[in-house]
């Protein structure tokens, strides 16, 4: 019997290496070779042969990311991927937290007490093992994250991706050092996006911006006063809004010019 669930669960390994490399080519994947956002989907497939530490931490302020990776993991893992966002509701309260996740499971019913939750969540955790993204992490509290060690605890094949807001997180945790540091030793990675390189910009407004292929000879100064707007403020939200903008003005064929009145106008709006 074991001999026969290791191949389907190997089978279902290759199935899910090959959609993520299908997702990697598609549209969205052009978003995905940002150099955190690839770092954490691969964390995520590498937690899968892990025993204990099946936690991955993705830290990025506002536009960093967060959302796409979610919906990413998504795209890859279809049903296997279930995406929850805390609320302010779980710093207090464990009965709110496992609510929360019960809800993304699609577990409804004969959930009228915290016991009766726990139970049906873990149930249904060991019968179909999800990978658990949970955005919005930081407004979790001492309840939040002993929620979190319960799952990776009790179902051996469940994954936890946790989404937030690094001084945010990090605040978080210091106000709960001991649960904090039971779960950061199941942490298979810590991925924390700091800033916009030049790598990234270059995919980003290759992938987002029509008419790029216009710049030509100027796309390395268009990269460098993107990234730099991109780093002051609001990272790929703002990459995303001067993409829009520069479109708007001039679809077909862009200049240097129009990129950097673009980000001028951007900046004006967001200041």
């Amino acid at each position: 019997k074991q001999p026969m669930l290791d191949r389907f669960a190997a089978a279902l390994a290759q199935l899910e290496d090959q959609a993520a490399a299908s997702a990697m080519r598609g549209p969205r994947g052009q978003i995905v070779q940002l150099r955190e956002m690839r770092g954490a989907v691969k964390a995520v497939r590498l937690a899968a042969g892990e025993e204990r530490n099946r936690l991955v931490v993705y830290l990025a302020h506002t536009g960093g990311g967060k959302t796409t990776l979610a919906r990413l993991l998504e795209s890859i893992y279809l049903d296997s991927c279930v995406v929850v966002q805390a609320t302010e509701t779980w710093r207090d309260s464990y009965y709110a937290a496992l609510l929360g996740v019960a809800a993304a499971l699609g577990i409804s019913a004969g959930i009228g007490s915290a016991r009766a939750a726990e139970t049906a969540v873990l149930a249904n955790l060991e019968l179909a093992p999800r990978i658990l993204v949970v955005d919005e992490a930081h407004h979790g509290g001492r309840a939040a994250l002993n929620l979190l060690k319960l799952i990776l605890n009790r179902c051996p094949e469940a994954r936890i991706v946790v989404l937030a807001i690094p001084q945010l997180w990090d605040r978080m945790q210091q106000a709960n050092a001991p649960e904090a540091a039971q779960l950061r030793s199941r942490t298979c990675a810590r991925i924390v996006m700091r800033q916009v390189g030049a790598e990234d910009c270059a995919a980003f407004l290759e992938a987002k911006m029509t008419g790029y292929a216009g710049l030509n000879g100027e796309t390395k100064e268009a990269i460098a006063a993107a990234c730099e707007a991109a780093n002051r403020f609001g990272l790929f939200d703002t990459l995303q809004r001067v993409c829009n903008d520069a479109v708007l003005a001039k679809a077909d064929k862009l200049t240097l010019a129009e990129v950097q009145a673009a980000i001028k106008r951007v900046e004006a709006l967001r200041s």
